[in-house]
């Protein structure tokens, strides 16, 4: 993935890197993790892995089960009572902090993608293939499904607000919700675009995020969404806020993105990591964990160590730097947008490059007032590929690539 050089100096110089690194002592891909409180958690990952930490993630011990299948998610009440589920339609159910593991069947060979409870009897599960959402009452022991739709290509997270308010994404810019814990509608979203993340803080705010980077925003239970400006191209893969306004989200390459307004400004946090993140999961504005496409995990006790009244400095309304949007719809077909914005009036140049650097076009040279502004590219008589945009405002140059399909 190409990086925004310019941007993420100004940006970097900013943060302090205090995402730290944490071995596991084991060689296989992780895709979530749980804490119940700062010191004890899990984590679930290819090949039937659970891992425990009773030490805050500073060491982890493996847990022994039967199953062989990737397990790709996990749900715990509180220090005792917990499930995971993954593949070949595999849910385990612990106890007693998961010293043994109950396992249960499901009917379906799904591979589950999420799983939530709201209390030690009611839980929901969502699957890929089939595309469906199961429900449990007897704490996950029988499970019977709510929803399926063979038209979806796969659902993928899960989470109730409450007792009975839930929501789910999926591929293809699906979105459902239920209002009463059993029938789920779908939910309008101006993208069809693959959803991976989600994160509902109560009943009527919430963000959803997935590929091409992009992440949406709700304050009105879903009627309506604002798509949001952020610094990654590829996709978000996960989301979480401890409240309406702090919030991080993660996904290519180790990038992770922090809000303190609700997602109005979102900004680059440093990181020791280059593999994907799957995963996050925050226990308030200090404590927080990753996990992905790698045995290592990091871990923050700081929020990721952006400094308190920098961020807040960031996060007004006014624009304070050059900020240069992912082109909408991305991929494209002829036709998309860019839009970028400016603090002050600068000379800009707005030009698009083939992938080895050969200049295609240049949409934009002139002196500009400072503010947002929104540049149309038609690709009519280009070859479907990758291609690169470049802004330059002054002396800060941002390089953004995006992807031509015809």
């Amino acid at each position: 993935m190409l990086k925004i050089l310019s941007l993420l100096i100004i940006l970097s110089s900013q943060l302090f890197c205090q995402w730290e690194i944490i071995t596991t002592n084991q060689k296989r891909e992780l895709d979530e993790v749980f804490f119940v409180d700062s010191l004890k958690g899990w984590m679930v990952g290819e090949k039937g892995t659970i891992l425990f930490s009773k030490d805050g993630g500073k060491s982890w011990t493996e847990q022994v089960t039967d199953t062989k299948a990737d397990l790709q998610t996990l749900f715990f009440m509180d220090n005792y009572t917990g499930w995971v589920a993954g593949k070949k339609g595999t849910i385990l159910k612990t106890t007693n902090s998961g010293n043994t593991w109950q396992k249960i069947k499901l009917e379906e060979k799904a591979s589950i993608k999420s799983v939530v409870f709201i209390n030690n009897k009611n839980g929901w599960i969502c699957s890929k293939k089939p595309s469906a959402i199961y429900s449990t009452i007897d704490g996950g022991n029988t499970w019977s499904t709510q929803f399926n739709d063979e038209q979806i290509k796969g659902l993928a997270r899960l989470q109730f607000s409450d007792n009975t308010h839930g929501w789910c994404v999926g591929d293809d810019g699906t979105l459902l919700k239920t209002e009463n814990g059993k029938d789920w509608t779908y939910m309008q979203i101006e993208t069809t675009k693959d959803l991976s993340a989600l994160h509902f803080v109560d009943n009527n705010t919430g963000f959803v995020g997935g590929k091409g980077g992009n992440i949406f925003n709700t304050t009105d239970a879903g009627k309506t969404w604002q798509r949001q400006s952020t610094y990654t191209v590829d996709e978000i893969e996960a989301i979480i806020f401890v409240n309406s306004e702090v919030g991080w989200a993660g996904g290519d390459e180790g990038q992770i993105l922090f809000t303190l307004n609700g997602g109005k400004k979102w900004i680059m946090q440093k990181t020791p990591i280059t593999h994907d993140l799957k995963h996050l999961f925050f226990l308030d504005e200090n404590f927080g964990w990753g996990c992905g496409v790698s045995p290592l995990v990091i871990k923050t006790k700081n929020g990721g160590g952006i400094r308190p009244e920098l961020a807040k400095q960031n996060s007004d309304d006014t624009e304070t730097e050059i900020v240069l949007n992912q082109n909408y719809p991305n991929p494209f077909n002829p036709d998309t947008k860019i839009s970028f914005s400016i603090p002050e009036k600068s000379e800009v140049t707005l030009k698009i490059f083939d992938i080895v650097g050969n200049e295609i076009a240049v949409l934009l040279n002139k002196t500009l007032d400072k503010g947002k502004y929104t540049v149309n590219f038609s690709a009519y008589e280009l070859l479907s590929g990758i291609y690169l945009y470049t802004l330059q405002a002054g002396d800060v140059k941002i390089t953004k690539k995006m992807t031509l399909i015809k």
